[in-house]
């Protein structure tokens, strides 16, 4: 699997979660201690997140760090068979 692509699903599964909760990039930034640029390139794959903050992510979240890296590997996974 390349990284560059599950940044991209576990970008999305941030991006998603976040907006569930109605919270906004700055909210998530400082309950992380992120910059809300930060935050941006993570949701739309550009950066990958260091465990650390990916857990603190999912804390802020209610999401643990596991389900959403499981979450964009399923993700990721679905959209391979769909190219095939």
């Amino acid at each position: 699997m390349a990284y560059e692509q599950l940044n991209q699903f576990l970008g999305a599964e941030i991006r998603g979660a976040r907006a569930r909760l109605r919270m906004s990039q700055d909210e998530l930034a400082n309950a992380v201690g992120l910059a809300k640029a930060t935050i941006s390139r993570i949701e739309c794959g550009e950066r990958a997140a260091k465990a650390e903050h990916l857990v603190l992510i999912g804390e802020s979240l209610g999401v643990p760090a596991t389900e959403l890296v499981q979450l964009a590997r399923d993700a990721h996974d679905a959209a391979m068979s769909a190219d095939v």
